[in-house]
This record gives structure tokens, C-alpha cells and sequence, in this order.
């Protein structure tokens, strides 16, 4: 199999080295890496900017794991270009390291959006651990965060500034919360929970210019108005994949690969954010460690050159806003699902559907169902073989002890037909 260079921290790419470990390969390993020691979970940034984790907790392995998986790290060192058809990465003192097998888990910066004033001090991405070490340090020295994005990613960062008890402004460019996973009521709900809490909710609209002389002092919106930030934070800008801009690897935003990672080139494969197969899991649930760790196991299976049928990994996530709580399963931004709703009372079910198999869906209310959904998801099971009986199941689970009455819950409808189609123009 040959040599394997890791570009970039991922519990991805530490899972693929495991596994391919666990099989017998014994084949070096280089680990490249200019962000951070130790693979880190991203996921738990936000978690990390409310002071509700420690730096150390975001870490997904140690230097004691890596020298345990036989992985050479190559550190603070920055890749000046990469040669795919040589299969040779060159650095900036001018030494040089070949592989037989690329994996691309990240790259060393990230690309912000073409806004006016971007280059500013105080404006930051948020996918890079040497990113949000900056914003946890100067969010102390605020009094505003403007966070342009209309992901549940997005959200969650800026629930995170709020909990630090700084003005956050979470600025989404639809007219209403999640239009593709709530109906209009249940998203005029959500808004309000969200603004009792503190949130400000600033929609329909996007920054067109961050103002300030060096550092960022406020936000221009494309609406025209001016609102006051020290801080501004793009949470869905993206890797920046200039070095591959000469090469032939298919790049579209993110590297375009299969279920297994593999890219168009051989020996060439994307994980994590730097890969992408076309169809999302969500806004938002990229960043499980589930679904990192299952897509390096699929990984090791190609570099193995194996066969096997990838794993299926369901990834979830959820928050809570005074008194709704909101969960993502699966895959719930994909346009080729048929999308079906069931609503009784304040809880609210919207499913994704694709060959009569569930594939997503978006819980209100209903966070006692999150495990039956991933198993159904996960099993490919259809509508019709769904048992109604989990519902009233979850309930109870939810109930205090003693609680004198189990509320009822409504049957799982047992086919397509018996659920109530996505409004047009909802979803």
C-alpha cells in the first residue's frame, strides 16, 4: 500500500489509520499539520466558546495516541505546493515528503466570503482550531458578534456568544428561520423562543461590508443599515484550496469524492470538511464525530483497496431554546427526498423519504425519539415497516417517576400516503 500522508487534524483521518492499524497495515504514516498537534472535534466549538469545555476537551486523540498508531507528525511546517502526479508535497524550508496515498482531512486556511473589509481584525472563519483559540480570546474585549449564516452551525456559534453575555447577532439571509426544515408557524415559534432568550434575529439579509480602519467596528447590511460589531464570525466559509488550483483533483467548494472518499485521482482521497459526495447530511452535522469516525472507517477500506459496502453512520444534532427543542437527523437537505409532515400539538415531525426508506428528519419537541429515528434511518427501513408503538414508548421514557397519566401519542402513519405532504413552498 505505501506510505500515507495525512494533510490536516481530523478524527477522520485518525480513525482510518486506526483501522487500517487494526487490519495489520503497518505502512509509515505522516501526519502534516499546521493548526493544531492533535486531531480536534470541531463540533464542540461552540460548546468550547460558551466556557462550557476546556481547550483539552476538544481533542479527539493525544501525542500518546498517535505515537500508539505508529503516526509521524509534521508540525508548524507550511506546504508551499503539492504535486498530485509525482505524488510529492514541498514545504516553505524547501524539504520535500512523496506518499503512495494522500488524505486530505483539511487545509491550512480558510477561504471567507468576497466581503468588503473581510481582511480585518476581528473577523474570523470558525473551522480551525488556531480559529477559535483567537475568538475565545477576544471575545472578553466585546461588546457585539455579528454571525452571518442561516445553518444550524451558524446558530449554535451564535448561542454560544450570547452565553458569554455579549450582544450576538445572528444575521440569516432567508426571511424566517430554516425554511427548508419548518413550517412558517413552528419558525415564527422558534424565533420567539430564540429572542426571549436574547438572540437577536436579524433576517432576510446579508453583510455586504464589514467597516472599521484596522479592526472591524460594525457591519454594513446589503439592506443598507449599520450595525455595531467588534466582532464579525463567517461560520460557513470553507477550506481554501489554492494549493490543488493547478493540479487535476475536482474541487468544487470542497474536493468532490465517492461514499468511500475517493477522489477522481488515484491514490488521492478527501475527508471531513475538505470532502464532499454530493448529497449533505444536514446543515450542521457535518461535524459529528459519528459521522467522522464512520467515513474514516470507509476510508480504510479504500486505500485497502476493499470492496466492501461502505458503512451508513446517522449523524444528529440539537439544541434547545426556551422551552423548544429543535433535532436534525440524517440527511434533511437533500432535493431528490420526498418530504412528508406530522404535527400534533407543539411536537412537529418533518421526514425526508427516498425509495420509500426514511433518510432524515427533523424533530420539534421530540427529542425522547432522537435514538428510534437513527436506528430507523440507519436500517433503511421503510414507512410501512415503522412499529407506531416508539412513540408512545419515548413519551413515557420522558415522564417522571410516579407521573400519574401518560399523555397518548399519535400513531406513526403506516404508509407515504398517510402523512401529510411539506406545504409547497415549505420545504
Amino acid at each position: 500500500m505505501g506510505k500515507i500522508v495525512v494533510l490536516g487534524q481530523s478524527p477522520a483521518a485518525i480513525k482510518t489509520i486506526e483501522t487500517l492499524r487494526a487490519s495489520g497495515r503497518q505502512d509509515p504514516v505522516f501526519l502534516i499539520s499546521s493548526d493544531s498537534a492533535w486531531p480536534y472535534l470541531r463540533g464542540m466549538f461552540p460548546d468550547f466558546l460558551a466556557g462550557d469545555l476546556t481547550e483539552k476537551q476538544l481533542f479527539s486523540s493525544s501525542s500518546g495516541d498517535l505515537a500508539r498508531l505508529g503516526i509521524e507528525t509534521v508540525l508548524n511546517q507550511k506546504v508551499t505546493r503539492i504535486n498530485l502526479k509525482r505524488k510529492k508535497i514541498f514545504f516553505e524550508d524547501r524539504e520535500s515528503l512523496d506518499f503512495e496515498n494522500l488524505v486530505i482531512a483539511d487545509t491550512e486556511a480558510t477561504k471567507l466570503p468576497p466581503v468588503k473589509g473581510a481582511n480585518k481584525t476581528g473577523v474570523f472563519g470558525c473551522r480551525l482550531f488556531k480559529e477559535i483559540q483567537d475568538i475565545v480570546k477576544a471575545v472578553p474585549f466585546i461588546e457585539a458578534a455579528a454571525v452571518p449564516s442561516g445553518t444550524f452551525w451558524g446558530l449554535k456559534l451564535s448561542l454560544a456568544i450570547l452565553k458569554r453575555k455579549k450582544e450576538a447577532m445572528w444575521i440569516i439571509p432567508e426571511d424566517r428561520i430554516f425554511p427548508d426544515w419548518l413550517p412558517a408557524e413552528i419558525s415564527a415559534a422558534f424565533l420567539d423562543a430564540l429572542e426571549r432568550q436574547g438572540l437577536r434575529v436579524i433576517s432576510g439579509t446579508a453583510i455586504s461590508e464589514v467597516l472599521g480602519d484596522s479592526d472591524a467596528k460594525a457591519v454594513r447590511l446589503k439592506t443598507g443599515k449599520v450595525i455595531a460589531a467588534e466582532m464579525v464570525i463567517f461560520p460557513d466559509a470553507g477550506p481554501d484550496f489554492r494549493l490543488f488550483a493547478d493540479t487535476e483533483l475536482a474541487v468544487n467548494g470542497q474536493v468532490t469524492v465517492d461514499e468511500q472518499g475517493r477522489t477522481n485521482m488515484s491514490g488521492i482521497f478527501a475527508v471531513d470538511q475538505a470532502g464532499c459526495v454530493g448529497t449533505s447530511w444536514g446543515t450542521g452535522c457535518d461535524n459529528s464525530r459519528d459521522l467522522l469516525e464512520g467515513q474514516g472507517g470507509n476510508l480504510a477500506l479504500s486505500i485497502s483497496g476493499q470492496a466492501t459496502q461502505p458503512e451508513k453512520t446517522v449523524p444528529f444534532v440539537s439544541l434547545q431554546a426556551e422551552g423548544i427543542s429543535l433535532g436534525l437527523i440524517g440527511r434533511v437537505a437533500d432535493g431528490t427526498a420526498q418530504i412528508f409532515e406530522d404535527k400534533s400539538g407543539d411536537v412537529f415531525r418533518r421526514i425526508w423519504v427516498e425509495g420509500n426508506r426514511v433518510v432524515g428528519c427533523v424533530l420539534v419537541n421530540a427529542a425522547a425519539e432522537q435514538k428510534a429515528w437513527q436506528e430507523i434511518i440507519e436500517n433503511g427501513t421503510g414507512l410501512s415497516g415503522l412499529d407506531p408503538a416508539f412513540f408512545k414508548i419515548a413519551r413515557e421514557a420522558e415522564m417522571p417517576a410516579g407521573h400519574p397519566e401518560v399523555p397518548t401519542e399519535p400513531a406513526l402513519p403506516a404508509s407515504a400516503d398517510d402523512l401529510g405532504p411539506a406545504t409547497a413552498g415549505e420545504g
